[in-house]
C-alpha cells in the first residue's frame, strides 16, 4: 500500500477482474471508507488484494506445469506475509488512533476545566450584579412609594380645591342673579324717572300755553 492512498487502492481493485468473493471484500472496504472507519477498510483491502493474489497465482497454476506443492508453499508465504502486513499496519494504526484520541481527551479536558473557571468567574461577577440591581430596584421601589404618596396628597388637594372652586361658583352665580335684579331694578326706576320727566315737560308747556292764552 506504500505510495497509494486507501481510496486510490480500492479504485484500483474496483477496476481489476477479480473473483466473487475478493469483489465483495473489496464493496465491504469501499462502506467502511465511507463511514470513516479507515483502519477496518485498510485491513480489508489487504485482504481483497490477497484474495487477488491467490486467484491470479491460481489461474497462473493451472497454466504451468510446475509442482503443485511447490505453488502452495508460495502461496501460503505470501497470505502469510499479507496477513501479517495487515495485522501490524493495524496495529500500528490502532496505536496511533489511541494517541490521537488521548491527545485529543486532554485537551478537551483542559478546555471544559478553563471554561468552568470562566463561568465560575462569570457567576461571581452575576452574583455582584444581581445584588446591585436588588439594591437599585428597592431604591426605585422606595422613590415610587414616596411618589404615590406625594400623587395622593395632590389628588386631595385638588379634590378640596374642586370643592372650593364649586362652592364659590354657587357664590358667584348668586351675586351674579342678585347684580342683574339690582340692574333691571334700575332700569325699571330710570323709565320711570324718564316718564315722569315727560310728564313733567308736558304739564309745563300745557301751563305755559294757558297762561299765555289767559294773557290773550
Amino acid at each position: 500500500m506504500a505510495g497509494q492512498t486507501l481510496p486510490d487502492l480500492l479504485i484500483a481493485l474496483q477496476h481489476q477482474e477479480l473473483p466473487p468473493v475478493a469483489r465483495q471484500v473489496v464493496e465491504e472496504a469501499a462502506v467502511l471508507l465511507g463511514e470513516g472507519r479507515e483502519m477496518e477498510a485498510a485491513a480489508l483491502v489487504e485482504k481483497a488484494q490477497a484474495l487477488a493474489n491467490v486467484a491470479a497465482k491460481t489461474n497462473g497454476a493451472h497454466r504451468d506445469d510446475g509442482s503443485a506443492e511447490h505453488f502452495a508453499a508460495r502461496l501460503a508465504a505470501d497470505i502469510t506475509g499479507v496477513l501479517t502486513r495487515a495485522i501490524q499496519e493495524l496495529q500500528h494504526r490502532s496505536a496511533e488512533h489511541a494517541q490521537a484520541l488521548t491527545l485529543a481527551l486532554e485537551r478537551r479536558i483542559t478546555a471544559l476545566e478553563n471554561d468552568l473557571r470562566r463561568v465560575a468567574v462569570d457567576a461571581a461577577k452575576a452574583d455582584e450584579m444581581a445584588q446591585s440591581v436588588a439594591i437599585q430596584v428597592e431604591a426605585v421601589l422606595s422613590r415610587l412609594v414616596a411618589h404615590e404618596d406625594r400623587l395622593g396628597a395632590l389628588d386631595r388637594v385638588t379634590a378640596d380645591l374642586t370643592v372650593t372652586f364649586a362652592e364659590a361658583n354657587q357664590r358667584l352665580d348668586r351675586h351674579t342673579e342678585i347684580l342683574r335684579g339690582i340692574q333691571q331694578r334700575q332700569a325699571h326706576r330710570a323709565a320711570v324717572l324718564n316718564e315722569l320727566v315727560g310728564t313733567i315737560a308736558k304739564l309745563k308747556e300745557q301751563g305755559a300755553e294757558t297762561e299765555a292764552a289767559a294773557q290773550g
